[in-house]
């Protein structure tokens, strides 16, 4: 894996950035986390409750770039991601 294909920081990675269909959402946290996908307009169009790690399928988004952000009581954490 490309390190250009990782958004990461010391508590959370999204990756593969650009996705095609499923990109993968871990924390170190071991508290229940929240992450929403928002589109350009702000809606949210995914969202997902999970405990160290998730994979979000987005095949049925279009391509374009979305705003991915992780909540949970230790942090919020927000990236961009694009979707080929």
């Amino acid at each position: 894996m490309d390190v250009e294909n990782v958004i990461a920081s010391s508590s959370c990675r999204i990756y593969p950035n650009p996705v095609i269909d499923v990109v993968n959402v871990e924390t170190s946290s071991e508290l229940s986390s929240v992450v929403e996908v928002y589109n350009y307009a702000s809606a949210v169009v995914s969202r997902a409750e999970f405990v160290g790690s998730t994979a979000l399928d987005l095949t049925s988004l279009p391509a374009g770039v979305y705003v991915v952000k992780v909540f949970n009581n230790d942090m919020t954490y927000t990236a961009k991601l694009v979707r080929q």
